[in-house]
């Protein structure tokens, strides 16, 4: 089942710049499982990677959470780890009136690529407001493998960090 902006009550997703260009969220994607919220098999052939590293970040956002400083500390963690070497794709979840759960991603070539921008300023900031901007989040990680039947396997990493509101 692919997305239709209209049942997932969005009224435009996000530009796509990265290389998965056709990659498209199911309906229901914050709350299904990571390998089936997008259409992984289909836009993978478009990477010609045999395999990445994928970090979502599956979250509830508080309901006076503010917006603007969200999406500011968000894109600016954005912009830089779209400049750091690894980084292949960050999907931009969007911002739903009425629905505060929410799923984005960044894909790296390699657990390292990842953890290094991690620990970058602009990633340390945006995290750092975490608790003022969501009830509850949790990352889940994987490694991802595009295999010779033309099919995404995610295996997940155990390391999750998890959060909730006080």
């Amino acid at each position: 089942m692919q997305f239709h902006e209209r049942e997932l009550g969005i009224n435009k997703l996000p530009e796509k710049a990265g290389p998965l260009v056709r990659l498209a969220p199911r309906v229901g994607f914050t709350t299904l499982p990571v390998p089936e919220a997008f259409n992984w098999d289909e836009a993978w052939k478009d990477l010609k990677l045999p395999s990445a590293y994928g970090v979502f970040f599956r979250s509830t956002r508080l309901p006076d959470a503010d917006i603007e400083e969200l999406t500011r500390f968000d894109d600016l963690a954005h912009e830089d780890a779209a400049g750091q070497p690894g980084f292949i794709e960050y999907f931009k979840g969007p911002i739903v009136e009425g629905n505060l759960d929410n799923l984005s991603f960044c894909l790296w070539e390699d657990r390292d690529a990842a953890r290094n921008a991690s620990s970058r300023d602009q990633h340390t900031a945006a995290s750092s407001i975490a608790g003022k901007m969501y009830s509850s989040f949790r990352l889940e990680k994987f490694d991802i493998v595009y295999n010779k039947f033309e099919k995404v396997i995610f295996t997940p990493v155990i390391a999750t960090i998890s959060g909730s509101h006080n």
